[in-house]
């Protein structure tokens, strides 16, 4: 039996509560397809429901998955986990998952900020750095070597006030150590503000680090709406540097948002029009990396490949 069918076991009996010990492909040149969500919090988690089986049934094959933040509307409703974990058992099962926090993780029942108790029960994180287990992590899988950030800055600072400073540090360790080909984080909120037409604050603590650790792929979420802006470097389009693809919905919450000079490609009409819900497939290997954008009924919106030689 190889390592990697017995933690599937483990996440069949567990439907995903179960986060494996740091896993690894057989080999480096393993190559993997993983499916990406963001945003499933919902008032009827059926959409959510509705959003995992789709993409696993066209993607069953898929070994890795994550959904990058917002997982729940209310982080702290035992009844809202309930139902996420009921909508997702299929698409969990047998699958090794990624938990990104949110800001929706950091809600207390009053829509107060608070830590996320809740979440961090609802999983079993691998270590990071002192005692934020949960809050950011990393993790190998094949080709690739994965960064789970926390940029919740805003609603956790007054409990945590260290949590940018240990993450930088525990950060830079874990890139300096990969051997992997890719390096992709994964983070929830997104770096540009629509409304102000600007890279925002978020941009500012983290764009230069990825610019500085040459990371190769940014994946966040939080606007509930798909964006492509390719390759940036020093926070200007570039042929090089790191590509950042901010997330559609996978929930039933929808936002409009403005369409930008920084947008590659979007969603038609995406400032007008609410997006049906999707997701995305990334198939990775050794020397390329390719991703996919979805809707919910199967239709192809965005496709691009990333190519090392």
């Amino acid at each position: 039996m190889t390592r990697r069918f017995f933690i599937k076991i483990l996440l069949g009996l567990g439907l995903g509560n179960f986060f494996p010990a740091p896993a690894k492909a057989e080999t480096l040149q393993d190559s993997f397809k993983m499916l990406v969500f963001a945003d499933s919090q919902c008032v009827d988690y059926n959409v959510w429901k509705k959003v995992a089986d789709a993409a696993i049934e066209k993607f069953p094959d898929a070994e890795l998955v994550t959904v990058i933040g917002d997982l729940v509307d209310n982080g702290q409703a035992d009844y809202q986990w309930r139902e996420w974990f009921a909508a997702a058992e299929n698409l969990l099962r047998d699958r090794i998952f990624l938990p990104v926090m949110g800001n929706h993780e950091c809600y207390s029942l009053d829509w107060k900020f608070c830590l996320p108790t809740v979440f961090l029960k609802r999983f079993n994180f691998p270590p990071s750095e002192k005692n934020f287990d949960g809050y950011f992590y990393s993790f190998d899988f094949g080709a690739a070597s994965f960064f789970v950030l926390n940029n919740q800055f805003e609603e956790l600072n007054n409990f945590l006030p260290d949590l940018q400073q240990v993450q930088e540090n525990f950060f830079r360790r874990e890139v300096s150590k990969s051997n992997r080909t890719w390096k992709i984080v994964l983070m929830h909120k997104d770096i540009f503000d629509y409304a102000e037409n600007k890279f925002n604050d978020i941009a500012e603590i983290f764009m230069p680090l990825f610019d500085e650790l040459k990371i190769d792929l940014v994946l966040t979420g939080h606007l509930h709406t798909y964006r492509n802006r390719g390759k940036i470097f020093d926070f200007k389009k570039s042929d090089t540097g790191t590509c950042y693809v901010m997330c559609g919905r996978a929930g039933d919450q929808k936002y409009l948002e403005n369409i930008s000079e920084v947008d590659e490609v979007t969603f038609p009409n995406a400032d007008k029009i609410f997006e049906p819900e999707s997701f995305l497939e990334v198939d990775i290997g050794k020397n390329f990396l390719t991703l996919t954008c979805l809707s919910v009924g199967g239709e192809i919106f965005d496709k691009f490949t990333l190519k090392k030689v």
